[in-house]
C-alpha cells in the first residue's frame, strides 16, 4: 500500500523530465531534390556565414532557404565526405573516404584534389581521409586511413609531407580524429589508442586505455578533443566517454555519461557550447554535459513529433557563430537546434503519455488563488495544480451529457461551478457534492437554453455569469438569476480590473460596470465606444502591468483610451483573428490568432510570432479565451491539439542580423552559374556587385537568403528596385523577378528582418544594367540625331530663307517708308525755313512780320535738330559705338528731378501727374546720360498720347534682385496688333502724331545695353472706360552684370554717384570749396531736395522756395552763388536775377536760371537781365555741378584778380572786363586815398562815404576780394606810402604822417610786415 501511493509522485517526476525534453525545438532536414542527405558526416560553416555539408552524395551549401550541390564538373567529384573544414582563408577542406583531399575556394568556386602517389613520398598517404584539422600556424593536417599528411602552402604552392607510417604500422596509422592542445601538440585518435605528435619534433608517443576484458578493445578511438586546460576526451568505440589527463597519463570513464536506463553511449563528436558546457554526439541521442556537475540532458527522437531531434544516432556535431548546433546522422540527414529558442512544452502530458489524448481538446483555467486546472475531453476528471510543482490532485467528475457544459469556473471554496446550455452546476471539491441550478432569470418561466461563455466573481463577491443571454447576477444563497440592464447583449467575457471595475466583452461592444458601483444588483453599465465600427467578439479583456486595458476583437487588438473613453484598434499587430490577450509580468501581450501566437510590446511596439515549427502542437488551432498565467508568471494556452506552456522570461529576442546574400541568379527560370556562357557572372554571386543584362536578358530572377539560421522560417524581406518600384515589396520567399526592364542603370536594394522582426540597417545594394541593343545605342542616336539634325537644319533653312527675304523686303518698305516720312519731314521744315526768311527779306521794312516770320523759321530750324539728333543716337546704338559709363544712382532722385521738365506740358494741358515711390533711396547701376534719353522719350509719349485733364502717373517698385519703373498714362490705349510691333524701328502706332517711329526703339535698345527689359502694356479704350498703357522697365540691381569697362570711376556719393571730383584738385581747392554757400531757388520741394542733396557736404545750402525769399536770403547772407528756378510764384526768376544784378549789394553773385522753358527769346531773355548761364529741365546732374563749380572759380579768379590790384595798387588788366564790381571797388580805393592823411579815417568813415552800412560793407567787400575793410585801408595806405619812398622826396617821418600814421616805429614795424624791408632800406635803395 504505502509502495503504490509513492506511484503518482513518481509518474510525476518522470513527467516533468520528459516535458522539459520536449520543449526544445530541432529543425530537421532529410532530403535535397529527393536525394537523402546521407551520412552527414563532416558540416562547417564559411567566412560569409554559409554553412556546408559533406554527405555520401557530395557537397551542399545551405543559404537558411534551400540546398546548393557543389561539383567540379567531372567525374571525380568529392562523395563520401567524412570531414569538412574552414581554413583562415575561407577556403573549404574537405575530407572523402574515397577519393582524397579536396580544397574548394569559394571566391572562384574550384576544387582542387589531392590523391597519394605511390612514387611520390610526397604526397598523400592514403586515398581514404578520414578527417582534417588546421593548426594556429595555418597548416592542414590530414588523417587517412595509413598515417598523417601535412599541408603547407608555400610561395603559392601546395606542399605535402607525410608522417607516422616510419613508427607506428597498421590500426594505429588509421587516423580517425584530430586536435590541437594549448601547447601546440597534435593528438589523434586511431584504431589503436591515442597519439600525441609534440610539436618539438620529438618521437610521438602511443597511450592505450587499458580494458578489463580482453574481447572489448576500447583503445580503438573515434574522436579526441583537447579542451583549454589540457585535458584530452576521447570517445571509445568500445563506449563510452574518456578523459585522459596528460599530466599524470591516466584514462577515465565519465560514469555520469549514461542513458535514464545505464547505458553507456558510443560517443562520436564533442563541441564547446561556449558556456562551459558540451554537447556530444553519441549513438543514442543528443547529449549536453556539464563537466562540473556531470549533469546530462539527453535528446532523443521522438516518433511522431517532427520537432524532436530527426534521428537518435548521431555522428557529426557543429556549433556555428549564431550558437546554433547542427548534428549529422547516418540515414536521417541534418538536425539543428539553438539552445535560446524558444520552449513551448506540452502540457500537462507529452505526446506519447496515454493520458494526453484525454486532454488534447480540454478546458483550461485558473481559480483565485492561481492554481491552474484543467477538465479533459469528456468532462470526466478534474486536474488541479499547485505553483510549488507538486503531483496534481486528479478529482473524478460525474457532469450530465445533455446538459453540453461549456464554462467552467473554481472558486476559492473549492468549489467548481460549471455552466450548462440551461443549469449552473456547483461541485465541492471537499465534499463531493453537487447541486444544479435551473437557468431561470427573475421574472420569468421559461428556461434559458443557451451557452455560457464566462463566469465571475468579482471583488464585491458579486456573481456575474454571461452568454448568448446577456448578462446575469446570480444570488447563491437563493440560487436566483437577475437579468442586468442592456438585456440584448451577448456576452463572451467578464474581467475585473485593479481599480475593481467590471469589463463585459459582448458582440461587438464593450461594456463598463464603475468601481464606484458596488450595489450587489442591477448596477449601472455603461457602454464603451468601440472603434471603427466593425463585426468583433470581444473573447478576452485584460489588464496589463501598466494598467492599460486591453481587449481581444476578432479583427483586431483594442486599447482602452481613457481620455477619450473609448477602445481603438492596435496597428502594430496583423489584423484577423485575435482570439486572446495574456499580459505576461514584463509588459508583453500574448495574442493567440488561429494557428500563430504573438508577442507584443507595447511600448517599444515589437512584434514576434510563433507557430508549430517553434514547438507550438502540430496543427494545433488556438482556443479563444482560455489563456492563463499561474503564480511563477508561467502561461498557458489551449489548442484542439492539446495544451502547452511556457516560461515568458525564458523566451530571447535576437536583434542582430546575419548579412544579407544574393544566392542565385536565374535567366528565363535558368540558373546563371559563375563563367558559363551568358557572361554575367565572372565571379560568385555573393561577391558580384553589378550585373550587366544584354537586351534579350531583360527577364531575369534573383533569389537571395538571411543567413540567420535560428528561426529562419520567420525571416522576412522586402526589395525594390529605384526608378521602378515606388515602395518596397515585402516577400516571406527570398526571391524578385523583373521581366522586360527598359535599358538603362537600376539599383536593386533588399534589406531582410530575423525570425524576431529585427531589421538589417542598410539594405544590399546591387548595380543592374540593362543593355539598349544596338538600334538603341548612343553611337546609334547620334546617327540618328545627326540625320534629324540635318534634315530639320535643312528644312529650316529653307524656311529660314524664304522668312529672311519676306523680312528684308519688309525692313525694306520700312526704312523706305522711314526714310520716305524723314524727308517729308525735313523737306517742310526746310519750306517753313527757307519760305519766312525769303517773305522776311521782302518785308524788311516792317520789323514787326520780320520777326513773326523768324520764329517760324527758327521753331523749324529746331525741330529739324531734334529730327537729325534723334538719327545720330539711332545710328550709334545701332552700330555698338555707345560706351556705356554706368555708376550708382538713386532712382528716385533721378526721376523726381526729371518730372519738373514736364511741369509746363502738365500745366497746359491740365494732366495730373503722381510718382509714386519708396521713402527711401532705390539704388541703381546706369549711365545717367542714356538712361534719361530713356526717362524722357517715354514720359513725352506719355503726356503724347493724354488727352487733356487726363493722368500719368510713375511707379518704382523694387523686387529682391531687380527693380520696376513704370510709366503709366490714361490715354486712348494701343491695339494687340500695334503692341507687337511697338518696339520695331520706323514702326509708328499713330501716324496722326508726330514722330519718326525711333524713340521707343532706341528706347528698348538702351535698356537692352543695360542688361535690362523694355515691355508694353496697354488696354484700349473703350465706350465706358479710358484705356490705358503701361511701359515698364526691368532693370537687375548691383553691377554684376556690367563689364569692368562699362563701370566708370566710383564717386564718392554713395546717393546719386554723380558727383565726380577732379584727380588732381588740391586739398586747398576742396576746403575752399566748402567754405562757398550756394542758394537754391525753386517752388518744387522734391526737386529743390534733390538739388539740395546734389551739393550738399561740398557747399553751405540756402534754401528758398520763392523769389521774395530768395532775395531776403540773399541780401542777408550774400552766397557765393544762386541757382533759381524761372517759374515761380510771387517773383519768377528772370526778376530775381535783376534785383540781385542791379543791387550794389549783390551784383557780384554769379546766377544760374534753371527752367523747363526751352524756346530761344525765354533764354535771351534771362541772359539779358545778368544771368551768368541758363540750364534746360531735365537736366544732367554731372552738367550743373560742372557749371556751378566753374562758375565758381571764374569768380575765385576774379576776387584773386581784385585782391592783387589792391595788394599791388594796379588797375584791372584788360583780360578782365570792367564791370559794376571793379568800379565799385575802384570807387573805394578813391575814397581811401582821398582821406589817406585822416588819422581818424576808419572803418566806420568809409562806410559812410560808401553808402552802406558796416556790415553790409564787409560781406561786400569780403565776398570781393576776400579782405576786410581794415585790412583794404591798411593796404592801400602801404601801397601809397611805398610810392612815395620810392619818389625819394620824403623822408620815413613825412611819408608815416601823410599816410595817416601818427607814431613812425609802429608804421615801419608794419610796412616791414608786409614788404618785407623797413621804410629806409627802400628809400635807400632809391637813393643808391
Amino acid at each position: 500500500m504505502k509502495n503504490s501511493k509513492r506511484l503518482p509522485t513518481i509518474a510525476f517526476c518522470v513527467l516533468l523530465f520528459f516535458t522539459n525534453s520536449y520543449g526544445q525545438v530541432f529543425k530537421n532536414f532529410k532530403e535535397v531534390n529527393g536525394v537523402p542527405l546521407s551520412a552527414t558526416l563532416g558540416i562547417t560553416q564559411d567566412k560569409q556565414g554559409f554553412m556546408w555539408f559533406g554527405t555520401e552524395a557530395g557537397l551542399y551549401r545551405y543559404n537558411s532557404k534551400t540546398f546548393d550541390q557543389y561539383h567540379n564538373g567531372k567525374q571525380n567529384n568529392p562523395k563520401f565526405i567524412r570531414d569538412l573544414v574552414t581554413d583562415p582563408h575561407g577556403n573549404i577542406w574537405v575530407a572523402s573516404l574515397r577519393s582524397g583531399l579536396y580544397l574548394f575556394e569559394p571566391d572562384t568556386e574550384t576544387f582542387t584534389n589531392f590523391e597519394p602517389d605511390s612514387a611520390n613520398v610526397n604526397s598523400l598517404s592514403h586515398n581514404s581521409v578520414n578527417c582534417v584539422m588546421v593548426d594556429r600556424n595555418n597548416q592542414v593536417w590530414a588523417g587517412t586511413q595509413h598515417g598523417l599528411s601535412r599541408i603547407v602552402k608555400d610561395r603559392g604552392k601546395i606542399r605535402i609531407t607525410r608522417h607516422l607510417q616510419t613508427e607506428f604500422s597498421e590500426q594505429t596509422l588509421q587516423i580517425r580524429s584530430l586536435t590541437e592542445d594549448k601547447a601546440g601538440n597534435i593528438w589523434m585518435a586511431t584504431g589503436d589508442g591515442l597519439v600525441k605528435m609534440q610539436n618539438d619534433g620529438s618521437k610521438p608517443r602511443l597511450y592505450r586505455i587499458p580494458s578489463p576484458k580482453k574481447q572489448i578493445h576500447l583503445s580503438d578511438l573515434i574522436f579526441v578533443y583537447a579542451d583549454s586546460s589540457g585535458i584530452i576526451w576521447l570517445g571509445s568505440n568500445g563506449t563510452g566517454l574518456y578523459q585522459f589527463n596528460p599530466f599524470t597519463e591516466s584514462f577515465k570513464l565519465i560514469e555520469t555519461l549514461r542513458t535514464p536506463n545505464g547505458e553507456l553511449p558510443r560517443v562520436s563528436k564533442l563541441v564547446p557550447d561556449n558556456k562551459g558546457r558540451y554537447w556530444m554526439s553519441t549513438s543514442l541521442g543528443l547529449v549536453h554535459f556539464d563537466p562540473l556537475t556531470s549533469k546530462v540532458e539527453w535528446y532523443v527522437n521522438h516518433p511522431g513529433d517532427p520537432n524532436s531531434l530527426g534521428s537518435t544516432a548521431l555522428y557529426s556535431l557543429y556549433l556555428d557563430r549564431q550558437g546554433g548546433l547542427w548534428c549529422g546522422s547516418f540515414y536521417v540527414g541534418i538536425s539543428y537546434l539553438h539552445y535560446d529558442s524558444p520552449r513551448f512544452r506540452p502540457w500537462p502530458f507529452i505526446p506519447s503519455d496515454p493520458q494526453s489524448q484525454s486532454f488534447s481538446n480540454a478546458w483550461l483555467g485558473k481559480g483565485k488563488t492561481k492554481r491552474i486546472w484543467s477538465i479533459s475531453n469528456n468532462q470526466d476528471k478534474l486536474l488541479v495544480f499547485n505553483s510549488v510543482g507538486e503531483p496534481p490532485l486528479t478529482v473524478r467528475l460525474e457532469l450530465s451529457k445533455e446538459a453540453d457544459y461549456y464554462c467552467f469556473f473554481l472558486d476559492d471554496n473549492d468549489v467548481l461551478w460549471a455552466a450548462g446550455n440551461a443549469v449552473l452546476t456547483s461541485f465541492n471539491l471537499q465534499t463531493r457534492n453537487y447541486r444544479h441550478y435551473p437557468l431561470i432569470i427573475q421574472g420569468q418561466s421559461v428556461t434559458v437554453n443557451a451557452r455560457t461563455f464566462a463566469i465571475l466573481k468579482d471583488s464585491y463577491n458579486r456573481f456575474w455569469i454571461g452568454g448568448y443571454y446577456g448578462l446575469l447576477l446570480f444570488d447563491q444563497k437563493q440560487g436566483i438569476f437577475q437579468m442586468q440592464n442592456a438585456p440584448n447583449i451577448s456576452v463572451r467575457s467578464i474581467f475585473e480590473d485593479s481599480r475593481r471595475n467590471i469589463w463585459v466583452g459582448s458582440t461587438n461592444e464593450v461594456y463598463r460596470v464603475n468601481s464606484k458601483n458596488s450595489i450587489p444588483l442591477a448596477p449601472a453599465l455603461e457602454k464603451i465606444p468601440v472603434g471603427p465600427a466593425m463585426a468583433n467578439y470581444f473573447w478576452r479583456i485584460a489588464e496589463d502591468p501598466s494598467g492599460n486595458i486591453w481587449a481581444a476583437g476578432t479583427t483586431s487588438l483594442f486599447r482602452y483610451n481613457p481620455k477619450n473613453n473609448r477602445f481603438e484598434p492596435n496597428t502594430d499587430v496583423p489584423g484577423g483573428y485575435i482570439k486572446d490577450v495574456v499580459p505576461d509580468e514584463l509588459g508583453y501581450l500574448w495574442l493567440s490568432a488561429a494557428h500563430i501566437l504573438y508577442r507584443y510590446h507595447p511600448q517599444s511596439r515589437t512584434l514576434q510570432s510563433y507557430n508549430d515549427e517553434d514547438g507550438l502542437p502540430q496543427n494545433g488551432q488556438l482556443i479563444q479565451g482560455f489563456g492563463t498565467k499561474d503564480a511563477n508568471g508561467n502561461l498557458y494556452f489551449l489548442t484542439n491539439q492539446g495544451m502547452f506552456s511556457f516560461e515568458p522570461s525564458a523566451i530571447a529576442v535576437n536583434k542582430n542580423t546575419p548579412p544579407l546574400v544574393l544566392t542565385a541568379l536565374k535567366l528565363y527560370n535558368k540558373e546563371v552559374a559563375t563563367g558559363d556562357s551568358t557572361g554575367l557572372l565572372a565571379q560568385p554571386l555573393w561577391k558580384t556587385q553589378e550585373i550587366a543584362f544584354r537586351h534579350d536578358q531583360n527577364i531575369f530572377t534573383l533569389d537571395f537568403a538571411l543567413l540567420d539560421y535560428v528561426r529562419s522560417g520567420q525571416n522576412k524581406y522586402a526589395y525594390k528596385i529605384d526608378g521602378i518600384d515606388r515602395d518596397w515589396n515585402h516577400v516571406e520567399n527570398p526571391s524578385a523577378t523583373y521581366t522586360n526592364l527598359p535599358s538603362g542603370s537600376y539599383t536593386f536594394m533588399v534589406k531582410a528582418a530575423n525570425g524576431d522582426g529585427f531589421w538589417m540597417k542598410e539594405p544590399l545594394k546591387v548595380q543592374i544594367t540593362i543593355l539598349p541593343p544596338w538600334w538603341k545605342t548612343w553611337y546609334a542616336y547620334l546617327f540618328y540625331f545627326l540625320a534629324v539634325a540635318g534634315a530639320i537644319y535643312a528644312i529650316n533653312r529653307f524656311f529660314w530663307l524664304r522668312s529672311s527675304f519676306r523680312k528684308e523686303n519688309l525692313l525694306n518698305q520700312a526704312k523706305l517708308d522711314f526714310f520716305t516720312n524723314v524727308s517729308h519731314e525735313i523737306r517742310t521744315h526746310l519750306s517753313l525755313i527757307s519760305a519766312p526768311l525769303e517773305k522776311a527779306y521782302q518785308q524788311l521794312q516792317d520789323p514787326l512780320r520780320v520777326e513773326h516770320h523768324l520764329n517760324y523759321a527758327r521753331n523749324s530750324s529746331d525741330r529739324l535738330m531734334l529730327l537729325v539728333n534723334e538719327l545720330l543716337d539711332f545710328r550709334k546704338i545701332q552700330s555698338g559705338s555707345v560706351q556705356l559709363q554706368v555708376r550708382e544712382h538713386d532712382v528716385v532722385k533721378i526721376m523726381k528731378s526729371i518730372l519738373p521738365a514736364f511741369e509746363h506740358n502738365s500745366e497746359e494741358t491740365e494732366i495730373e501727374t503722381t510718382l509714386v515711390c519708396p521713402d527711401t533711396p532705390v539704388l541703381l547701376w546706369f549711365d545717367i546720360g542714356q538712361m534719361q534719353k530713356v526717362f524722357y522719350n517715354l514720359l513725352s509719349n506719355a503726356y503724347k498720347f493724354t488727352p487733356n485733364g487726363g493722368k500719368v502717373s510713375v511707379h518704382i517698385i523694387e523686387t529682391s534682385n531687380e527693380v520696376k519703373i513704370i510709366v503709366k498714362d490714361n490715354g486712348k490705349g494701343i491695339s494687340p496688333d500695334h503692341l507687337k510691333k511697338l518696339f520695331t524701328y520706323y514702326y509708328q502706332a499713330d501716324s496722326g502724331k508726330p514722330g519718326y517711329g525711333i524713340g521707343l526703339a532706341l528706347s528698348k535698345s538702351i535698356i537692352e545695353r543695360h542688361h535690362g527689359h523694355l515691355t508694353a502694356e496697354s488696354r484700349p479704350a473703350t465706350e465706358t472706360e479710358p484705356g490705358e498703357t503701361a511701359m515698364i522697365i526691368r532693370l537687375l540691381r548691383a553691377d554684376r552684370h556690367y563689364s569692368d569697362q562699362e563701370i566708370a570711376l566710383r564717386s564718392n556719393d554713395n546717393l546719386t554717384g554723380i558727383f565726380t571730383k577732379a584727380a588732381a584738385s588740391s586739398d586747398k581747392e576742396i576746403a575752399d570749396k566748402q567754405r562757398n554757400t550756394i542758394l537754391i531757388i525753386e517752388d518744387n520741394d522734391e526737386l529743390r531736395g534733390f538739388i539740395c542733396e546734389l551739393f550738399e557736404g561740398d557747399y553751405n545750402i540756402l534754401e528758398a522756395e520763392n523769389g521774395l525769399r530768395g532775395i531776403e536770403l540773399a541780401n542777408e547772407h550774400i552766397p557765393d552763388i544762386i541757382l533759381t528756378d524761372v517759374m515761380m510764384p510771387k517773383m519768377n526768376g528772370v526778376q530775381v536775377c535783376r534785383r540781385i544784378k542791379n543791387e550794389a549789394l549783390t551784383a557780384h553773385i554769379p546766377v544760374v536760371l534753371l527752367t523747363a522753358r526751352t524756346q530761344r527769346e525765354q533764354i535771351i531773355e534771362g541772359l539779358e537781365v545778368g544771368a551768368d548761364d541758363y540750364l534746360v529741365k531735365p537736366f544732367d546732374p554731372r552738367i550743373i555741378t560742372l557749371k556751378i563749380s566753374n562758375l565758381l572759380r571764374l569768380r575765385d579768379e576774379m576776387k584773386l584778380h581784385y585782391r592783387q590790384s589792391v595788394v599791388e595798387g594796379t588797375e584791372a588788366q584788360r583780360t578782365v572786363a570792367r564791370d559794376k564790381n571793379e568800379v565799385f571797388i575802384t570807387n573805394l580805393k578813391n575814397l581811401v586815398i582821398d582821406h589817406i592823411s585822416d588819422v581818424n579815417f576808419g572803418v566806420n568813415e568809409l562806410a559812410f562815404e560808401a553808402g552802406m552800412s558796416v556790415s553790409v560793407l564787409y560781406r561786400k567787400l569780403r565776398s570781393l576780394t576776400g579782405m576786410t575793410i581794415n585790412e583794404f585801408v591798411k593796404t592801400l595806405r602801404l601801397n601809397e606810402a611805398k610810392r612815395l619812398l620810392e619818389s625819394g622826396d620824403y623822408n620815413v617821418g613825412e611819408v608815416a604822417s601823410i599816410i595817416g600814421f601818427d607814431d613812425s616805429k609802429y608804421f615801419s614795424k608794419e610796412f616791414k610786415k608786409v614788404f618785407g624791408k623797413t621804410p629806409n632800406e627802400v628809400k635807400g635803395k632809391m637813393i643808391n
